[in-house]
């Protein structure tokens, strides 16, 4: 059986819903993320295309949001 990667698309809209419920349009620049591909990293972060995000990132994304990890956790649980 293949190995399922840390991250999923179910945590990517997890992260997007509470972007868009804080009324956000752009979090990369929050972040401190600079250069052409800082959009479309956010929208593949967003759709669980990234398959191994760093847990840094996920907070840094979290804190852009104003969001505490708490509110994204409960996808972190076993099968």
């Amino acid at each position: 059986m293949p190995k399922r990667g840390f991250f999923t698309p179910e945590m990517g809209t997890r992260l997007r819903r509470i972007r868009t419920q804080r009324g956000l349009t752009q979090v990369a620049g929050r972040m401190g993320l600079k250069g052409k591909s800082r959009w479309s990293f956010i929208s593949r972060l967003e759709q669980g295309a990234i398959k191994g995000p760093s847990l840094d990132t996920v907070t840094r994304y979290l804190r852009a949001c104003g969001a505490q990890f708490f509110e994204f956790y409960d996808l972190l649980g076993p099968d």
